[in-house]
């Protein structure tokens, strides 16, 4: 229960609108969570809200226009596309290491 209030919080701070962004430093000195456990809480809220963050280090806000939504829709899927490239060296690796041994990645 403490969790989902302590989530809820966080969702209750974070300002609509691009102008009105709220930098993460300013969230954990006021919700005394560390940066690591903020970015984990803000992952959970992103399950099923739209949280913005500015990668110039503008802060976090929830959309309030077509135009700042798209701007996160994009810049996630960018996100994901980085990562899933990432996973072909790994691949790479992993069927290296395991030489004639059969293995379905």
């Amino acid at each position: 229960m403490g969790r989902k209030v302590v989530i809820m919080d966080i969702l209750e701070l974070i300002p609509v609108g691009r102008d009105n962004a709220i930098t993460g430093q300013y969230l954990q000195k006021i919700t005394g969570l560390s940066e690591r456990a903020l970015r984990n809480e803000i992952e959970v809220l992103r399950r099923e809200h739209c949280i913005a963050n500015e990668q110039n280090a503008k802060g976090y806000f929830r959309p309030e226009t077509i135009e700042e939504a798209v701007m996160q829709l994009n810049q996630t899927r960018n996100r994901a596309k980085s990562l899933y490239i990432q996973t072909h060296p790994i691949k790479k690796l992993i069927k290296s290491l395991a030489g004639q041994t059969a293995i379905n990645i």
